[in-house]
């Protein structure tokens, strides 16, 4: 849809702001198309809005878990065992 794609920035998630800039930027002059790309634009920018915060959401999830994963105390006192006889 070369109009969303030319002026996304400019559309938003309400349906009545996206009919406004429909008629500003087209020549749509059928109020019915004209309603039915808007909601069209309307509903994918909201799904696009829904997976950004998902994916957000998930990678947060992520980080709080590596947070909290127990440490391995084997290889920890490995690693330090390692390290000791490695600076001297």
């Amino acid at each position: 849809m070369i109009v969303l794609k030319d002026n996304k920035a400019k559309f938003g998630i309400d349906f009545n702001e996206n009919k406004n800039v429909l008629d500003s930027l087209s020549t749509i002059t059928s109020k019915s198309l004209r309603n039915r790309v808007a909601g069209y634009i309307t509903r994918l920018l909201k799904n696009e809005s829904i997976e950004l915060e998902k994916a957000e959401n998930m990678k947060k999830q992520e980080q709080i878990e590596e947070q909290n994963e127990p440490i391995d105390l084997v290889t920890e006192s490995v690693s330090k065992e390692t390290l000791q006889a490695e600076t001297h």
